[in-house]
């Protein structure tokens, strides 16, 4: 969600992202990776005709990880909080008070968390320094 506070085509916004899981099987451990995050974004748009623009962000915010499963016959739930940066580029063809368009960006996490096994410090599973994101956007301007 977006708010345009000016004249100027600058937006100030929030995204919300709720990744999938991956199943991790490692070291004696079986479970689930996710995480989900929340972002708050700056970005200003360039007209490039008077129905296409486009749009570089930039934010900032904060990712959650989760490392479910069982370690042999113990049950083990890792939860951390991590800070994550995002940079990247909107591209829409304006319809009115809709649009359509792509984007695509690039996600730095950090201080990533490497689970390991107890004793032995086993690796288990890494969660990811980066994450390059491509994707399909629909907009309505409710300002109109």
């Amino acid at each position: 969600m977006f708010v345009k506070p000016t004249a100027i085509p600058l937006r100030l916004g929030v995204a919300g992202d709720l990744g999938s899981s991956i199943d991790v099987q490692r070291s004696g451990f079986r479970g689930t990776w996710s995480d989900w995050s929340v972002v708050g974004i700056v970005s200003y748009a360039f007209t490039l005709s008077p129905r296409w623009e486009i749009e570089p962000y930039v934010g900032a915010g904060a990712e959650r990880s989760i490392l479910d499963g069982a370690e042999g016959m113990m049950s083990r739930h890792e939860r951390a909080t991590l800070g994550v940066v995002r940079g990247g580029v909107f591209v829409r063809v304006r319809t009115g008070r809709y649009s359509i368009g792509g984007t695509l960006g690039v996600d730095a996490t950090i201080g990533t968390p490497t689970y390991t096994k107890s004793p032995s410090g086993t690796k288990v599973f890494e969660v990811p320094p980066f994450a390059l994101t491509l994707g399909f956007m629909a907009a309505a301007d409710l300002g109109n």
